[in-house]
């Protein structure tokens, strides 16, 4: 059996409880025969991620959740987040390969379509989304930035209101902006693919919508599967034992009862 761990790096408090995002994780991944999905979340941390402030402060707890995993014999790592928060930390931190869910989503879109678009939370993460974007070679793949204007700890508590947000995003994104391939830019969206995609049917568009938790996770296991990994060259692993032990990651931060 296959064992990987997929880090949500909220802490429980936040966006939503461990037990709904393991029932999440165990219905996306039903038909992934040989494989288990573990979810983890963070003890210490942000309750979502929306900036580069949240993103700095979920890397320790992250981290934390990482080295738990592969102690336990995860075969690897998901950071299921899409702006990869600790991605190259965890790297550096474990041998065991890592993947986030935006680098696998946004460099496959950018294969699978000729313009994709991001459907994304908020109002105010254009910027962050096209410095990502920029960062990995692709802005001439990227078609436009839709917010749907919901903060990540928003979009499960009304389904058909965060469906109709994403339904106005997405048509915006292919009328407007010519995209042929639409990516969320949240992986809270991940529950909502399949409906989306079938209302752009009832539309007669024709436009792919790309799960990143679920293509992300089912590429790590092709990597692990096809005996590959992160190179330890890229991401070295520390020196004389500076890698912080879990426990002593805790110093840093309240917790979320306190």
């Amino acid at each position: 059996m296959l064992k990987i761990c997929s880090i949500a790096p909220v802490i429980e408090a936040g966006v939503h409880g461990l037990a709904a995002y393991q029932a999440f994780l165990d219905a996306a991944f039903a038909d992934f025969a040989g494989v288990m999905v573990v979810g983890r979340m963070l003890k210490y941390g942000p309750s979502s991620i929306e900036n580069e402030m949240d993103d700095a402060l979920a890397v320790p707890g992250i981290l934390e959740a990482g080295l738990a995993a592969a102690a336990e014999g995860c075969h690897g790592v998901l950071i299921d987040c899409m702006l990869d928060p600790g991605l190259k930390a965890l790297r550096v931190a474990l041998d065991i390969p890592v993947m986030g869910a935006a680098e696998v989503a946004f460099r496959l879109a950018a294969t699978l379509g000729n313009r994709f678009a991001v459907l994304d939370i908020c109002d105010d993460t254009g910027p962050l989304v096209d410095a990502q974007i920029r960062a990995m070679g692709l802005s001439a793949q990227l078609a436009g930035v839709q917010a749907t204007g919901l903060g990540a700890e928003e979009v499960s508590r009304d389904e058909s209101a965060t469906l109709a947000r994403l339904e106005e995003a997405a048509l915006r994104a292919i009328r407007d902006d010519g995209a042929d391939l639409l990516v969320f830019g949240c992986t809270e969206f991940s529950p909502f693919t399949e409906r989306l995609r079938q209302r752009l049917l009832a539309r007669d568009l024709d436009v792919p919508v790309i799960n990143p938790t679920v293509l992300a996770a089912g590429t790590l296991v092709a990597v692990i599967r096809a005996g590959a990994g992160h190179s330890k060259r890229a991401w070295p692993s520390p020196r004389h034992g500076k890698l912080l032990r879990g426990h002593d990651l805790a110093k840093f931060y309240h917790s979320p009862e306190t």
